[in-house]
């Protein structure tokens, strides 16, 4: 998996688009163009890792701050890779997967976290689950 964050001024650098005028571009750009600093996950063959990518859009459009979605992002990819390694997904995780996630970074991760830093995680993924 690739995390990206959006850069606004890059996106309005594109250029041309294939099939749209620039105006067109400006315009698509000007209205749905995601705000700075947006995650965006994807796969080893970059496609968008749905439904995190929609999710992250959403947060966007939320208006949370760069810095929130940025944690938010990190603690899923986190989750994410915990849940991997136990052959599971988010789709079918279970409330005692989240509780040895917590266990795992307050007790046995490399880096252990606090407890204030395990309530970060703990919003975002509860923000996760609350919005599917």
């Amino acid at each position: 998996m690739h995390l990206f964050f959006t850069n606004v001024p890059k996106t309005r650098s594109v250029g041309s688009v294939p099939g749209l005028c620039t105006s067109d571009v400006s315009d698509l750009l000007r209205h749905a163009a995601p705000a700075a600093g947006t995650p965006v996950l994807l796969s080893e063959s970059m496609w968008p890792i749905e439904p995190l990518c929609s999710w992250f859009r959403e947060l966007s459009l939320n208006r949370r701050s760069a810095k929130t979605m940025r944690a938010y992002a990190y603690t899923t990819l986190m989750f994410l890779g915990f849940l991997q390694a136990r052959g599971s997904d988010l789709a079918s995780a279970t409330e005692q997967d989240v509780l040895d996630f917590r266990r795992w970074r307050l007790d046995d991760a490399e880096e252990t976290v606090g407890e204030a830093a395990w309530d970060r995680d703990a919003a975002a993924i509860g923000c996760l689950y609350d919005s599917s």
